[in-house]
């Protein structure tokens, strides 16, 4: 008998399937089928989302080019980004002043052919080479007010960007002496204005066209501009209300008043135009200044002075209506108006002349000629801002201003502080501007005297009360003269930093 491990393999005996076997092994060939077909699909689709959404849609590639570092020193850099400045345009809705004219007027601005690229390398070069700035100012009647300081010929950066930065502000103030009660009561004294501005835009009453540009002025020197959050607003009607009264006073004048008030209403209207004009670059208001500065230019009389009236033919000029006149043409030299330089340029030469006429040999500055002593602040400060800073005439003024101060202790407290109301503001304003030009020692000194006189005197809404000394002295009452005092008393509190004085403290 064989044993099973001798069968061979071939000789194995294979049962053939039953039926139930051959159904079941269908079944499962079947089933394999389907789920290779099932992975397969599996796998396709898998490999479409891995490879094919993986990869990223072409799109746009914006590609800044390399930043190149600066090749101009930073104080260089800083003047090109300030010039720069001043030709753009704020995407801030803006209210655009218009020409309205509500009588018969003589205004016909010229056609310009403006090149905005000559105009910022004009205010650039001015700029760089100025002496200082200031103006002074006189309103109605026979009396005027001054304020000057000046650039020191350090450009653009420095007079405009500290007043525009609370921390430039803040840094000059200290380097000035100013204080923190200062800087609080120019604020205050904005919101106060803020609440007397007129429905047309204009401030005032009366004499609207020089009230609205004093407080122009007043905010102009806290870098309020028509794009500013607060009081851009206020701002731009102020600027459209000027614009429209452009040229319709007496003999064009830009004044509601007639008299000896037109000529003080349009050196202060085109001088605030100027300001704007500079520190905003607004094509818009442009003509309307070069229309104010030509009507300034065509009235100056063979002395180099202004007189009421403004037609170009007086004797012994007036020193308190040529202040404003000055400062308006300073700003033309300063805005780079092309088309008038050499005039602008030989006017304030011609002014200067003019202001040594009336200088005598105490040092004081006189009204139309030498002796008196009111105008001796404006005399100061217009000589300081145009080429006359180290004078002997700038500085014997100022000589004369603080021994006159001096002299004056009974307007002092027991801490030495001026006396608000027995300050004559109009004498005042002159004084502060001048000695600021002027700056070390005697500044300081008059810094000490007048500055806490004037914060304590403040108001709780802002404004400023009359004082005791008589006419023009800041007694008379009224909307105008509210204006009047709270605008001098503003602008005398920003001396710290709307200008640099010549020397530096």
């Amino acid at each position: 008998m064989q044993e099973l491990h001798d069968i061979p393999p071939e000789e194995t005996i294979h049962l053939p399937p039953t039926t139930k076997q051959v159904g079941t092994s269908a079944a499962k060939r079947n089933s394999t089928i389907v789920s290779i077909i099932i992975h397969g699909l599996l796998i396709l689709i898998g490999l479409y989302v891995v490879v094919f959404q993986s990869t990223p849609k072409e799109e746009v590639a914006f590609i800044p080019p390399d930043r190149q570092r600066p090749s101009l020193e930073p104080r260089k850099l800083e003047m090109k980004v300030r010039v720069n400045q001043l030709t753009k345009r704020s995407s801030r809705p803006r209210l655009q002043p218009r020409m309205m004219v509500n009588a018969p007027s003589d205004l016909a601005l010229p056609e310009i052919k403006h090149d905005p690229k000559a105009t910022k390398n004009k205010i650039q070069k001015n700029f760089k080479t100025m002496g200082t700035s200031g103006f002074g100012s006189g309103v109605g009647g026979g009396y005027g007010t001054g304020m000057g300081g000046g650039m020191g010929g350090m450009g653009l950066p420095a007079s405009v960007a500290d007043r525009c930065s609370a921390a430039n502000r803040t840094q000059r103030m200290r380097k000035s002496g100013g204080r923190a009660a200062s800087e609080k009561a120019v604020q205050k004294s904005l919101a106060w204005f803020a609440t007397q501005q007129n429905s047309d835009g204009s401030f005032g009453e009366k004499y609207k066209v020089a009230m609205t540009g004093l407080a122009l002025l007043a905010f102009l020197g806290h870098c309020e501009t028509p794009d500013s959050p607060v009081y851009g607003e206020n701002v731009e009607k102020m600027i459209s209300y000027l614009i429209s009264m452009n040229g319709q006073g007496r003999g064009g004048l830009t004044s509601d008043a007639g008299g000896n008030a037109a000529s003080y209403s349009h050196g202060i209207a085109t001088y605030a135009l100027g300001e704007a004009y500079i520190m905003t670059g607004y094509p818009e208001y442009r003509d309307p200044f070069l229309y104010g500065v030509q009507k300034i230019l065509d009235a100056q009389a063979p002395d180099g002075g202004w007189m009421y009236g403004m037609d170009g033919k007086a004797q012994d000029s007036d020193t308190s209506v040529s202040g404003w006149q000055i400062q308006a043409l300073k700003s033309a030299y300063l805005a780079g108006l092309e088309e008038i330089e050499e005039e602008v340029a030989k006017g304030l030469d011609d002014a200067t002349k003019n202001l040594k006429r009336v200088h005598d040999a105490k040092g004081a500055f006189g009204y139309r000629k030498p002796g008196g002593n009111n105008l001796t602040g404006v005399g100061v400060f217009t000589l300081s801002m145009w080429k006359n800073a180290k004078s002997k005439e700038a500085r014997s003024g100022t000589e004369f201003i603080m021994a006159r101060t001096e002299e004056g202790k009974k307007q002092t407290d027991d801490h030495g502080n001026l006396i608000y109301g027995n300050a004559n503001l109009y004498g005042m304003y002159y004084d502060v501007q001048a000695v600021f030009a002027q700056g070390g020692r005697e500044w300081r000194k008059y810094n000490d005297w007048f500055q806490k006189s004037m914060t304590d005197a403040q108001l709780e809404d802002g404004s400023w009360p009359p004082t005791n000394t008589g006419k023009h002295g800041g007694a008379e009452e009224g909307k105008d003269f509210d204006v009047y005092r709270n605008a001098f008393n503003t602008m005398m509190l920003e001396v710290y930093y709307r200008y640099l004085p010549v020397v530096d403290m």
